[in-house]
């Protein structure tokens, strides 16, 4: 029988994860030693043989990582002093509300920590663009299976007890909408890339504005919520846990899904850039913009065929405990300039319909109809086509 195998969708056979309870003053080291002298003394019989490795980061103690050191401290004290600040902020507001006709500058800085406006702000349709609406129910939809994907990524990360049934999913084509679900990490991009023109043309439109400001300030939004992520993650995020995969897990974590922030924050660069472009000098513009998504989309392709990698990033056991150090992971799926195509399509749409706002053209029930099916059918044949990267024993060209 085939203990280790060379496809790497079916873990070894031969490898047995087991947990233990023993004493505190015990160390890994006398644990391994004792426990490979009684599996070679009780098993040890026969052409077969075993041993035992009790890894360090595996082991915890029910009294070890509570202390809290400088850093744990400086959080608590921040979140502190966030907590009295929207508490005062939400107290005042609710007090002077609809009492104030003009606040000083001051005061919409400490206003900007009241609850209940951001609460009000979050839960606001955008209600300029009607037809623009659709795209909540898009990313609505995305949100729920990107949650369905990474549930599963973790899943397959912990210690599993029935291998079979997960090689078995990697076998299946309908299963394809978690295993390929990457694609719906690329609505999002497209979904920027839309509201970006759209919004970008119709600043423009008004007047001019110095593009390094609006750079500028889609910086100071994003940096202070993703500084405060990252310190959580320096920080209380150690100990809001335990268990035997806790130091192994959440030790090396350094926020690998953040790699989409510095794509869209590129993208956003390049839009304003293009925008402005096509905003002074029309023709070129649009002659810039299509040469860079053609680019797009042949830089994904030089890499994968130069380097010989699959055209996407698999979900094997083997590559999520470790994903940070996978190659096709750090090639291309976290890579800007390989991620990039999906923006300029949304580019072009934010475009398009911007072009064709106040156009009293509308498409047939008909015609609508048949775009919707030819969507659906290419949307679902290039989602359960990534199963062929998951047959172990497809032939390649080349």
């Amino acid at each position: 029988m085939r203990l280790n195998y060379k496809d790497i969708s079916k873990q070894p056979r031969n490898i047995a994860k087991l947990g233990w309870c023993i004493p505190a003053s015990c160390s890994p080291s006398e644990l391994e030693k004792y426990l490979n002298e009684n599996l070679n003394h009780s098993l040890g019989e026969g052409n077969v043989t075993y041993s035992s490795r009790v890894l360090k980061d595996l082991c915890r103690t029910s009294n070890e990582g509570r202390s809290l050191d400088s850093v744990d401290l400086a959080f608590c004290i921040t979140v502190l002093v966030l907590t009295i600040l929207v508490t005062a902020s939400t107290f005042w507001d609710f007090k002077c509300h609809g009492h104030q006709n003009r606040e000083t500058i001051s005061q919409k800085l400490f206003m900007a920590f009241s609850a209940r406006k951001n609460f009000l702000d979050l839960n606001k349709l955008e209600s300029s663009d009607k037809a623009l609406s659709i795209l909540y129910g898009i990313k609505t939809f995305s949100i729920f299976m990107i949650i369905i994907d990474h549930r599963f990524a973790y899943f397959i990360m912990s210690i599993v007890s029935n291998v079979d049934y997960i090689e078995g999913m990697y076998r299946n084509p309908l299963v394809s909408y978690i295993f390929h679900g990457d694609l719906f990490v690329d609505t999002f991009f497209v979904i920027s890339g839309v509201l970006v023109v759209y919004s970008l043309m119709g600043v423009y439109d008004k007047k001019i504005i110095n593009p390094g400001l609006i750079i500028f300030m889609r910086y100071i939004r994003l940096t202070p919520a993703y500084a405060f992520v990252i310190f959580y993650y320096c920080s209380l995020l150690y100990h809001s846990g335990d268990g035997p995969l806790w130091k192994s897990i959440v030790g090396p974590e350094c926020m690998v899904h953040s790699w989409y922030l510095p794509c869209d924050f590129h993208f956003f660069v390049l839009a304003v850039g293009l925008v402005l472009l096509m905003k002074k000098q029309k023709k070129l513009g649009i002659s810039v913009f299509f040469t860079l998504a053609i680019v797009s989309v042949l830089i994904p392709f030089g890499l994968k065929y130069i380097y010989k990698r699959p055209a996407f990033f698999r979900f094997f056991p083997t590559k999520m405990l470790n994903v940070k150090a996978d190659k096709d992971f750090t090639l291309t799926y976290t890579k800007s300039h390989a991620r990039a195509t999906t923006y300029f399509i949304g580019m072009f749409a934010g475009y398009l319909y911007y072009q064709l706002k106040g156009v009293e053209y509308k498409i047939s029930r008909l015609y609508s109809t048949i775009l919707a099916l030819i969507s659906s059918f290419l949307l679902l044949a290039c989602m359960f086509a990534g199963s062929v990267y998951y047959d172990p024993f497809h032939t390649y060209n080349g």
